[in-house]
């Protein structure tokens, strides 16, 4: 049990039948990432829209750009600090300095919930910022290298999260 969050994609193309002169309308969906407890991202969401529980929720490109820029700013804050590299490193709990934890806290705070998983800005934390800002950043290259290229408007993202 605990916060499975995914990031997805629902591409609609549509040809026509020459022979029966008729459109055909094809629905795909794709998992485009999925997530494990990062309950930031589930506060990110809930701040923006409704979230219920395993319903797929319309969001934009605007929202996965907004994401990685929050996650980019907060590791640059964290990275100002010299026990960074050692702290992503180490399996160890290792907690920053107040100022970097209240920073995060408010640019992208966590949020608790039945098994949603830790609300501390410790080490865990800050190794998930960075890699929800890679994946994210990857997400955002591909729907425009793919899906904006063959589908154009005809696809629409959606985060969905189930606890």
């Amino acid at each position: 049990m605990g916060l499975d969050q995914y990031i997805e994609i629902e591409v609609v193309h549509q040809t026509v039948n020459t022979k029966k002169r008729r459109a055909v309308t094809e629905r795909r969906d794709e998992t485009l990432a999925y997530f494990r407890k990062e309950n930031f991202i589930q506060k990110f969401f809930e701040d923006k829209y409704e979230v219920p529980d395993d319903e797929r929720v319309p969001i934009t490109k605007e929202d996965l750009q907004e994401l990685a820029d929050l996650c980019e700013r907060v590791m640059n804050k964290f990275e100002e600090w010299d026990g960074a590299k050692e702290a992503l490193d180490s399996d160890d709990y290792v907690e920053p300095p107040k100022r970097i934890q209240d920073y995060a806290d408010e640019l992208l705070p966590t949020c608790d919930g039945f098994f949603f998983g830790s609300t501390d800005y410790d080490n865990w934390y800050f190794n998930d910022v960075k890699d929800v800002r890679d994946t994210v950043r990857e997400i955002l290259q591909e729907v425009e290298d793919t899906y904006e290229v063959e589908d154009a408007d005809n696809y629409q993202l959606f985060y969905r999260a189930w606890w």
